[in-house]
């Protein structure tokens, strides 16, 4: 792997972001620089970069650094990695980001995923109810910063590596401001006081209020090896939103809500917009009732 190469990439990501500016004024401004605007952004292009450089360690410096070269690093990860469509996607705009924030053009063509499309089911990648709530006990049994995390989800909903310009305190409960401007009320609940007491919870927020959560990596890493320990089948972290947003629909539609209504609340507890129905049906709530 070539540091100097690394470094280069590193320090053009870390030159672009730009933490806490407003991102519709900026783009409407005449600074036609390449900017990050949120640090889960700002990570995962770390993360390509990291990964870009051991996968492919005979590119060497910014020349070598080409459209072909990001081609055959997703080649490399159709192939060995079996990615998916979508991830093998992001990985590409992922790279092209990086080149436009070192003044590079890195577009490549379209890479396919070798990998069974079967195996992206979308919604019906859910967690069962019996693994997720083993792994809430294990959780709690076994406290870390990851751990937390799981627990935290579980009780707001909103992703924790979306909760990136602060998290306050108030009598009613927990105010969320996330990457995307939105401000998300929490009601204090006894579950979620705990959760948000604990000491490492409380390390993983700043003086500032914001939450310096693991990165997404770090998570999907601690549910697998949990998973492992516990003999359960694997699942990612998105798996586990989706067994978030199914218990959310069928209490919603318990108390009597029309289908549509359900997805919609659905929608804005996970963080995105009311309108969405059709996109939660998709990819969080497969069991429509």
């Amino acid at each position: 792997m070539s540091e100097t190469l690394r470094h280069k990439m590193r320090s053009a990501v870390f030159n672009a972001f730009r933490f806490g500016i407003d991102k519709r004024q900026h783009k409407a401004s005449l600074d036609t620089t390449e900017k990050i605007y949120s640090i889960t952004s700002r990570n995962q292009y770390l993360d390509r970069i990291n990964d870009f450089c051991k996968t492919c360690p005979d590119v060497k410096s910014v020349l070598e650094l080409t459209p072909e070269a990001v081609k055959r690093y997703l080649d490399i990860k159709a192939v060995i990695g079996n990615c998916t469509q979508k991830t093998l996607d992001d990985y590409r705009h992922e790279m092209k980001k990086i080149g436009k924030c070192m003044g590079l053009d890195l577009s490549c063509p379209q890479v396919f995923s070798w990998s069974d499309p079967a195996e992206d089911r979308g919604a019906e990648d859910v967690m069962p109810t019996e693994d997720f709530y083993k792994i809430a006990a294990y959780a709690m049994e076994h406290p870390s910063k990851s751990a937390s995390c799981y627990l935290l989800e579980m009780q707001i909903g909103v992703r924790v590596g979306d909760i990136a310009y602060g998290v306050r305190e108030t009598e009613e409960g927990i105010s969320i401001l996330c990457k995307n401007g939105k401000i998300c009320l929490r009601p204090w609940t006894p579950e979620l006081r705990r959760v948000w007491t604990t000491d490492y919870m409380q390390k993983m927020v700043d003086a500032g209020g914001k939450l310096r959560a693991p990165k997404d990596n770090s998570l999907n890493k601690w549910l697998r090896r949990t998973e492992d320990k516990l003999g359960l089948d694997h699942h990612s972290w998105h798996s586990v939103r989706r067994r978030i947003a199914q218990d959310k629909y069928d209490a919603y539609r318990g108390s009597g809500m029309t289908r549509m209504d359900a997805l919609s609340k659905v929608s804005l507890w996970l963080n995105h917009g009311p309108n969405r129905q059709k996109m939660v049906k998709k990819s969080y709530v497969a069991n429509i009732w």
